[in-house]
């Protein structure tokens, strides 16, 4: 029954990132409405790019202000509410601009999906797999000022994902055969972008990263202050094409 309930919450939190989509009246005797039942067939057709797409959304691959030298970030939507899918961002500046050098920072991420996690404590040892959903990255962001107020910064970043869930029978009694995923990808971005400065610890940034694996593009653009930034992801692609975020971060 545990697994069961943390199945459908896997699933159908899934698709809880727009809540305003138009929903048509449910037939009689529909369980599930058409919408939704759409939207998980394109999930577990690719669930690796959805999955990516939510991990994009965490990551952050801006430079570290050119008078700080570190930077720590906390995405608070779409990953962790509500999907219960923490994770940090962390950037140190490596190298300082000089002359032709450019500023060099060094960017690692690493989150893990909480109810996965307490699906996979509360499992017994004899269970043949538990579940697992987590994702990580590391990039190297080049930079050069353009102006006083504006750089330009680009690099290469990898990222991975991975899910393992299995159930015994299918949470989803639309879906009989769907009993498991598997997904373990990894992709390795180039990313270029512009940052421009509109006062103390506060900017407004866009860059775009094309996949060189799966060929898969996404866009940003963002603003923020000295501990909160908001934006969206553009996946041209992707189930939604859109993902508004928002996230805190601390400057050292």
């Amino acid at each position: 029954m545990i697994k069961r309930l943390f199945g459908i919450l896997a699933v159908f939190s899934l698709f809880a990132l727009f809540l305003s989509h138009p929903r048509p009246a449910l037939a009689e005797g529909e369980s599930i409405p058409p919408f939704a039942f759409e939207m998980a067939t394109k999930f577990l057709d690719n669930p690796a790019d959805l999955l990516f797409n939510l991990h994009s959304d965490m990551d952050d691959s801006v430079p570290v202000p050119s008078y700080r030298r570190a930077q720590v970030r906390f995405n608070l939507f779409p990953s962790f509410l509500p999907f219960a899918w923490p994770g940090l961002n962390l950037k140190v500046k490596a190298l300082d601009e000089t002359g032709y050098w450019p500023q060099i920072d060094v960017q690692g991420q690493y989150g893990q999906n909480a109810a996965v996690t307490v699906l996979a404590a509360a499992m017994t040892s004899t269970d043949s797999a538990k579940p697992s959903l987590y994702d990580y990255s590391v990039a190297l962001i080049l930079t050069k000022r353009l102006s006083d107020k504006t750089r330009i910064f680009f690099g290469p970043k990898y990222s991975y994902v991975n899910l393992q869930l299995k159930f015994d029978e299918s949470p989803i009694d639309n879906l009989p055969g769907f009993k498991e995923f598997n997904v373990a990808q990894s992709e390795t971005f180039l990313f270029w972008g512009l940052e421009h400065q509109t006062g103390k610890d506060r900017f407004v940034t866009s860059h775009i990263a094309y996949g060189l694996q799966y060929r898969k593009l996404m866009a940003r653009v963002a603003t923020s202050s000295p501990h909160f930034e908001a934006g969206m992801n553009i996946y041209p692609e992707g189930m939604f094409v859109i993902h508004p975020f928002m996230a805190w971060h601390w400057y050292f």
